[in-house]
């Protein structure tokens, strides 16, 4: 019985809340929050999805689809909005646990996994988020780009490059990475519970821009025509594969906010705040920006001959064909946008759960 007894030790955990030495099993970020941090309204979880919504990838998603999925573009709206949908099923009820129980994942995660298992699954999480955090940078900074080659033209665009070819990047891309990430910096600094005031300015500018682009394209390419963005890759997988492979790309957009609704809904006023009004802000912002990202892609390839499925690469097609006051002020504004509002995604997706 002494080998049961040595297995009943090691399994064991160690109650020692009394002396509170071990932090990595109990501290305040693990323990449940307490009611006066509590700050989250119903309004703030409707909001929280059209300023995540509304970034670079969910675009540039919907945008290549078209093309990539193999499928004629009504069906590649019908499975990108059945995906949506149950993405949003996935993701009310992933939120519940943390608003019933007011703690983040790693408590949760040790309910299934147990606590030594529990850290190696919160390890796995930290690893992706750091990879996120580096690539949603990118993307972010490449808007950023666009934004300084509205401000200052060729000055910006003509700088020198002191990188050789096989670095695969430029001086100015460097830099304009590394002044974006400096900016981005300071928001990671920003408590949950308070950055929620930034989502929720970032809900309303967010749509606005996308909206204007959206009517921009529209109207320079008279509609998206017969939806044809040039030769489309061949499909040689079932329609039913197709399908999934839909599903997986919208899935694989919103699966880091999936896993981590628990470090969101934890602050939640009310438990019922994290169901309904979550679905109401998640369902029409990812559908209108999965459809604005289509048809705009479609209209300017009229426009212009050439399909930009990067939203970055749109804006410079803009400004090569438009050159102009109108043009510079307007992709100014809207190119900002994006890249402020993918800094809040970036929070909202990556930092807070590395944090936590």
């Amino acid at each position: 019985m002494d080998y049961l007894k040595k297995f009943d030790a090691l399994i064991s955990v160690k109650d020692d809340s009394e002396e509170n030495k071990d932090l990595l099993r109990a501290n305040k970020d693990l323990k449940p929050t307490p009611p006066k941090e509590r700050t989250w309204r119903l309004y703030n979880y409707i909001l929280i999805w059209f300023q995540s919504s509304f970034n670079v990838n969910e675009w540039n998603t919907g945008a290549s689809l078209i093309k990539t999925s193999g499928l004629p573009y009504g069906e590649v709206l019908g499975a990108g909005i059945f995906s949506i949908f149950f993405s949003c099923f996935v993701t009310v009820l992933n939120a519940r646990q943390g608003s019933d129980y007011h703690i983040g994942y790693p408590a949760l995660a040790r309910s299934t996994f147990g606590v030594r298992l529990g850290y190696f699954m919160v390890f796995v999480r930290m690893f992706v988020a750091i990879i996120w955090v580096g690539v949603m940078t990118y993307y972010g900074s490449l808007c950023l780009d666009v934004t300084f080659r509205c401000m200052f033209g060729h000055k910006w665009t003509d700088i020198t490059n002191y990188l050789p070819a096989s670095a695969d990047t430029t001086t100015r891309y460097m830099l304009i990475f590394f002044i974006y990430w400096c900016l981005q910096f300071p928001l990671m600094f920003c408590h949950p519970k308070f950055i929620r005031h930034f989502f929720t300015v970032k809900a309303f500018i967010m749509p606005l821009a996308t909206l204007g682009l959206f009517i921009f394209c529209v109207v320079r390419g008279h509609g998206p025509g017969k939806w044809e963005v040039g030769e489309k890759d061949p499909a040689t997988v079932s329609k039913g594969n197709l399908w999934l492979s839909v599903l997986n790309s919208i899935m694989g957009t919103v699966s880091p906010m999936i896993i981590n609704q628990p470090d969101i809904s934890r602050y939640a006023k009310r438990p019922k705040d994290t169901v309904i009004p979550q679905a109401i802000g998640y369902l029409p912002s990812k559908i209108m920006v999965f459809m604005f990202g289509i048809v705009s892609v479609c209209s300017l390839y009229r426009a212009y001959g050439a399909a930009y499925w990067n939203i970055w690469d749109l804006f410079n097609a803009i400004l090569d064909n438009e050159w102009g006051p109108g043009a510079r002020t307007g992709i100014f504004f809207v190119s900002l946008a994006f890249a402020v509002g993918n800094a809040g995604t970036n929070i909202f997706a990556n930092s807070i759960p590395f944090a936590l």
